[in-house]
């Protein structure tokens, strides 16, 4: 059996009681005056300015020539790289496409059929790996001239 007892020094006034729901009714009437918390916003510049209006266009086409630049870059020179690593793949698997009976001519005549799996596959990585390049550079350059803009027509850079 279980001995369940009191401890003597716990007692129960009734004025205590009292006490307390004053103070809850206290804190419930402070909630309703202060009302509950807003988010304070801050306020936006004037977006349907004139100076925005040109500098927005002025940036779009900064913008859109910067990376069209880049993406011509990054799609030519990574070409040439996935030429060269085509090209050296096939040099390296010549002898044995000759050992099999093409023509030393024929070899060349078709890099893209000599160059063996692994040759073609690092070439379109390195193809991928210019252009991505190229792109993350273009974006970063174009950035940087929209922040240029934003400073010559002294409107707020990325103020959102």
């Amino acid at each position: 059996m279980l001995k369940v007892e009191l401890n003597p020094v716990v007692s129960f006034k009734a004025n205590e009681n009292e006490n307390l729901i004053e103070k809850k009714v206290n804190s419930k009437s402070l909630l309703k005056e202060q009302g509950p918390d807003e988010f304070i916003t801050p306020k936006k510049k004037n977006d349907g300015s004139f100076k925005n209006g040109i500098g927005n266009i002025w940036k779009f086409f900064s913008v859109l020539g910067t990376m069209t630049n880049s993406t011509i870059k990054g799609l030519v020179y990574g070409t040439f790289a996935s030429a060269g690593i085509l090209i050296t793949s096939t040099i390296i698997n010549a002898p044995k496409a000759i050992k099999s009976g093409l023509k030393l001519t024929e070899v060349f005549a078709h890099p893209v059929k000599n160059a063996g799996t692994a040759g073609k596959i690092i070439a379109f990585a390195t193809g991928a790996v210019v252009l991505a390049s190229n792109l993350v550079a273009g974006k970063l350059q174009a950035n940087q001239n929209t922040a240029v803009i934003d400073h010559k027509l002294k409107i707020g850079h990325r103020d959102v």
